[in-house]
């Protein structure tokens, strides 16, 4: 037996005691899993945490903490990694970005609307300039990605279609890969647009955001004139779902984590549980038209310490009924905020472009317009680019930092509390790890793990 003194423990190692004696290792950073016997989690223990590697242990427990970089080389620096990387991704010229906001009018009335609502269209001439800017920004990329965003989009099918064939032109022409998403509160997502959106093919995802069971989300997200519209969602839901790639983002706060679960059951019991992804998303006052939804009865904000613990429940139920949730260490490596990316920007009807999607309609706010090269250095466009989670002292010393990346950066700009500012996964991280763990490889395990998270 021995150890290498050149072996130091990783900073990004966390580990959770599973429900069995086995101690369950990740390394947040190189998204690796270990897991210990009882016996070889003793041997690990008594290392004290410590980074410096002072302790022996067996040759093969040795090779496995090496090969899943539990155990790294002394001269990796982890923190420099991590900032080159990030640095690098954020300047990159591999793809380009958009997202685009064909108007920001709504058929619904959410209560808590960050948006502020105007009525109108993206005109012929936006349109055209977009495609001249895909058109000179594409060559040299590898890939086109783009979503849309509103308001609601699907208002606008005649623009998506019309800008998404003409994309998948210019990507070819370009060489470059073409994917979509579309983000969309689901009312109109009916069996016929559904096919339409079938036939354009090349779709990410759609995302189809539902309040809890019929009660909570009718009083959260009616119609204008204040009619239910949670039927009508789950119906379209019910037949998109079978043929396109859907994600149900399930919006929560304090009011409503219980109608959240039967949610998860009405599903089940329409035998969706298979075809939809589920994420769970806090109500937050994010953006400019939402800064009073605190006096609105129908809301109740939790803040991301509170919602932690909400979304560990709602997670391992979800699994344990076998939903696919968004993976906190499976998705897009130490990835960067579009907001703070030099190549994707987000496009209003009327062509003003901003780096937020949450400042959408915000004019005072703008980098520019898409028919007009963009000034990179402008003071709205700064006031992004500084942004780096790798300079800020609490980022910098936090072990979550590969997984949330410093979490929402509009947050940062804005200067919010601090218990709006870090992501939740900084308070649930052991939990939605072994979640995320078993899920994929104990799956036997997840009711035990449930039990002892508390969750019924």
């Amino acid at each position: 037996m021995s150890s290498p003194p050149a072996s130091v423990i990783s900073r990004y190692v966390e580990d959770l005691d599973l429900p069995d004696g086995h101690l369950l290792l990740a390394n947040l950073l190189w998204r690796t899993f270990v897991e210990l016997s009882s016996r070889e989690a003793e041997a690990w223990k008594a290392l004290g945490g410590q980074r410096s590697f002072p302790g022996r242990l067996p040759d093969d427990l040795l090779g496995r903490l090496r090969e899943g970089k539990m155990l790294l080389d002394s001269s990796l620096d982890e923190l420099g990694f991590i900032a080159e990387r990030y640095r690098r991704s954020r300047f990159a010229p591999v793809g380009l970005g958009l997202t685009i906001a064909p108007t920001l009018d709504c058929n619904l009335a959410c209560v808590y609307c960050y948006e502020s609502k105007r009525v109108g269209r993206m005109s012929r001439e936006v349109e055209k300039a977009i495609l001249n800017y895909v058109e000179r920004e594409l060559p040299g990329r590898k890939a086109l990605s783009v979503t849309w965003y509103g308001g609601e989009p699907l208002m606008c099918q005649e623009t998506i279609c019309r800008l998404t064939e003409a994309f998948l032109r210019i990507a070819e022409s370009a060489a470059a890969t073409y994917d979509a998403h579309v983000i969309t509160n689901g009312y109109l997502l009916t069996p016929a647009v559904a096919d339409r959106l079938e036939q354009l093919g090349h779709w990410r995802g759609i995302q189809v955001s539902i309040d809890g069971n019929a009660a909570s989300h009718n009083v959260k997200r009616p119609t204008k004139a204040g009619g239910p519209t949670f039927e009508r969602i789950v119906a379209n839901l019910d037949s998109a779902a079978r043929r396109l790639p859907v994600t149900v983002r399930v919006n929560v706060d304090l009011l409503n984590p219980q109608s959240c679960h039967q949610l998860l059951e009405q599903l089940v019991d329409m035998r969706l549980a298979p075809h939809v992804r589920v994420y769970f998303a806090p109500i937050h006052p994010f953006g400019k038209g939402c800064r009073d939804i605190a006096e609105r009865e129908s809301v109740k904000v939790c803040t991301n310490p509170e919602f932690a613990g909400i979304e560990v429940g709602l997670v391992c139920r979800a699994t344990q009924l076998g939903f696919k949730t968004r993976p906190a260490f499976e998705g897009p490596w130490l990835q960067q905020c579009q907001a703070v990316s030099t190549h994707s920007v987000v496009v209003e009807p009327d062509g003003g472009l901003q780096r937020c999607w949450i400042e959408v309609g915000e004019d005072d706010k703008r980098v520019g317009h898409i028919a007009q090269p963009l000034e990179i250095t402008s003071r709205n466009n700064m006031r992004w680019l500084r942004f780096d989670p790798t300079r800020i002292d609490r980022c910098r010393d936090c072990r979550a930092l590969p997984v949330c990346m410093g979490g929402c950066p509009k947050r940062h700009v804005d200067g919010a509390p601090e218990e709006f500012l870090c992501n939740q996964i900084r308070y649930n991280l052991k939990e939605i790890m072994a979640l995320e763990y078993l899920a994929k490889h104990r799956p036997e395990c997840l009711p035990k793990l449930g039990q002892q998270l508390g969750v019924v």
